[in-house]
């Protein structure tokens, strides 16, 4: 099981001093390295040491900082540019209560203009021969082993297994929904759990957008979702993913075969995102392609075609709110994923659209007089990431050697950053508060070898907590975070 990561107590008042203390956990999983955990850090800091909003010491070129640590299985590599918005960021209440139908009205209107389109009616379901296919390669998988290549111990795909198992016995024999004449207005749907918002909408091209929109403290926990793909479009994913900014060449390989501008690429991805009302500021572009490796269906293929991804935060009251691409959705880690749009453009027009949890502000706005600046944060950064990364280095697994771990920072802002309602809140709603904070985005990569002289190829990974991923998932992670108003350490794979 994925333990959680906290910070301990570290208090400034004109020198740093740091104390750690050893924290109880669940046991590690039989092949990964423990996930220490790490208590809260509270920092103190003499008024005279803060500034007024704007005034954040930024430096005047990119934050560099290099360092090796746990005999060099720790390698950190920043090389960040650093961002504060105009206007102080200010602290909100905020809940997770899906998508407005005036949202999903823009986007239909956009992604299907001057098309015919169904949607359907009632609950388009599995039928039982559905989840007999799906059940029986997981029977499989359990017979052969390759579950473990997925993240799943034994115990844990068994019980997926008799989960699916249960689904197929209340499952019924044919599918009775129905097909009707959209304008993408979305209907109400019950599975059990409660009400919720829904549309599956299909153009007359065979392009199809899904929507799935949960109230605040629907007893599913659920995430809400958009999601959009093209008719016959690429499958295009992060394997080979490179970064890019508008005023680069592309790589040789996707020279005249992506022919599409980057700037026109860009304008039909926020023309998309304005039209669904929503104010938006771009975190990152990708060059993707849709080069298959065959690792989850066998199918080897190179690279043909290429397509922007463009990977977007929201922004609220003038401010950017951090997002993040990983998704987990295991109860002990976090239930409530971070915000994250993500467009993606090819020389036929826009691909693909997934958005996930938009945040709804319901507080009230409330200003702190003073932030931390940059140098305060940055000190914390490299106080505390050494720390809380170099422990997950180690096992107690007797069969692992070490883990490798490589900590790349690209980029760092003053935003806001959304957290849980209290550490022990009940977690049964999805509300919590929009905070001022210092987020290090970047990337982590993680290789783990065996004491057989055996390793496991290097993968992507969610910070902080060590939860693992793979080369298809590439793009900014949240590797660290600082409380601006309190310079608590914000753990982002459990959302505070």
């Amino acid at each position: 099981m994925k333990q959680r990561i906290r910070i301990v107590t570290l208090m400034l008042a004109g020198s740093l001093a740091l104390s750690l203390c050893a924290c109880a956990g669940s046991e590690a999983p039989a092949n990964s390295a423990p996930q220490p955990q790490v208590e809260r850090l509270a920092l103190e800091q003499p008024q005279s040491e803060t500034v007024q909003s704007g005034g954040y010491d930024l430096p005047s070129g990119n934050y560099v900082w290099n360092d090796t640590r746990e005999n060099g299985y720790l390698r950190i590599h920043v090389n960040a540019e650093v961002t504060a918005p105009d206007i102080a960021p200010a602290a909100a209440g905020v809940t997770a209560d899906g998508f407005t139908q005036a949202q999903i009205t823009g986007l239909f209107n956009y992604l299907f203009a001057d098309q015919k389109v169904t949607a359907t009616v009632g609950q388009n379901v599995q039928t039982k021969d559905e989840i007999k296919v799906q059940l029986d390669k997981m029977k499989q998988a359990l017979e052969d082993g390759t579950y473990a290549d997925y993240g799943f111990t034994k115990e844990e795909y068994e019980q997926a297994i008799a989960e699916q198992e249960e689904a197929y016995r209340n499952a019924p024999v044919s599918n009775t929904s129905e097909q009707t004449a959209s304008d993408g207005t979305l209907q109400t749907v019950n599975d059990g759990d409660g009400d919720y918002l829904a549309l599956y909408a299909r153009s007359e091209s065979g392009s199809q957008l899904s929507v799935n929109s949960y109230p605040a403290g629907h007893a599913s926990q659920l995430q809400s979702t958009v999601s959009f793909a093209r008719n016959s479009a690429p499958e295009y994913g992060m394997l080979n993913a490179v970064r890019l900014r508008e005023d680069e060449e592309l790589p040789q390989r996707a020279q005249g075969k992506l022919t599409v501008s980057y700037a026109d690429a860009k304008a039909l991805a926020d023309g998309l995102l304005e039209a669904a009302g929503v104010d938006s500021a771009l975190l990152t572009a990708y060059l993707a392609d849709d080069a298959q490796s065959g690792e989850s269906d066998g199918v080897v293929r190179a690279a043909g075609q290429y397509a922007y991804v463009f990977q977007y935060e929201r922004v609220l009251s003038g401010v950017s709110a951090a997002a993040d691409v990983w998704e987990d959705n295991a109860a002990e880690s976090r239930p409530w994923n971070y915000e994250e749009i993500e467009v993606t453009v090819d020389n036929e027009g826009i691909a693909a659209l997934y958005w996930r949890e938009p945040v709804t502000v319901t507080g009230e706005i409330e200003h702190s007089e003073t932030l931390l600046t940059f140098p305060q944060a940055r000190e914390i950064f490299e106080t505390i990431a050494p720390i809380a990364y170099g422990a997950q280095t180690s096992s107690a697994n007797p069969s692992l050697d070490r883990v490798e771990i490589d900590l790349s920072v690209s980029s760092v802002q003053l935003c806001l950053l959304r957290v849980w309602n209290g550490e022990n809140a009940d977690r049964s709603e999805k509300s919590g508060s929009l905070v001022p904070a210092w987020v290090f985005y970047g990337d982590v990569v993680d290789q783990v070898f065996w004491k057989d002289g055996t390793s496991y190829d290097a993968y992507y990974r969610q910070g902080m907590n060590g939860a693992g991923g793979s080369a298809f998932c590439k793009g900014l992670t949240i590797v660290f975070a600082v409380n601006a108003i309190d310079g608590s350490v914000i753990d982002p794979s459990v959302g505070y």
